[in-house]
């Protein structure tokens, strides 16, 4: 995730000069991502980029956001899911929050999201390649024959953020 924060941190700049409305769109945000070829071994699935503004009564949004999600891929052999609350270009301060889950669960999703549109940054989270924000590491750490299936493992460990 370090190289897609270089790329939100375009798309992330670019609503300073706009209103929400103006960029809480998936063909703004597709227009603003990097081109696929341009992060090494990473690949943007375009036709999952949405884009959607959330209100105070959305969630837990404190002042009105853009909800983006997108999947990508390392090399094609995940897909790892992730999501970006983007703050009102007004509010929006330069920054970046990277949010967690707790014990094995690699993401809290929606409940920790908000902790960045208070200090005027995006906020994002990652499903680590599970299959969904729903699922927990433990839940895909083994293979259907008790062996250990090691990408999870590392996904979970520092691929998901890479």
């Amino acid at each position: 995730m370090p190289r897609l924060l270089l790329a939100l941190g375009t798309l992330a700049g670019a609503i300073q000069a706009a209103t929400l409305q103006d960029v809480c769109t998936a063909e703004y945000v597709i227009a603003n991502l990097p081109s696929n070829g341009t992060l090494l071994g990473i690949e943007i699935d375009l036709s999952s980029v949405t884009a959607a503004r959330l209100s105070a009564s959305d969630d837990d949004a404190s002042s009105p956001v853009c909800d983006v999600n997108f999947a990508y891929t390392h090399n094609g052999l995940d897909r790892t899911n992730v999501n970006y609350w983007m703050p009102s270009p007004a509010n929006f301060m330069n920054r970046y929050v990277s949010t967690g889950g707790e014990g094995w669960n690699i993401t809290e999703k929606n409940s920790s999201l908000p902790s960045g549109i208070e200090l005027g940054a995006v906020a994002g989270t990652t499903d680590g390649g599970f299959g969904g924000f729903d699922v927990s590491s433990w839940e895909v750490w083994l293979n259907g024959d008790g062996e250990v299936n090691w990408d999870t493992v590392y996904m979970f460990g520092y691929k998901a953020i890479d």
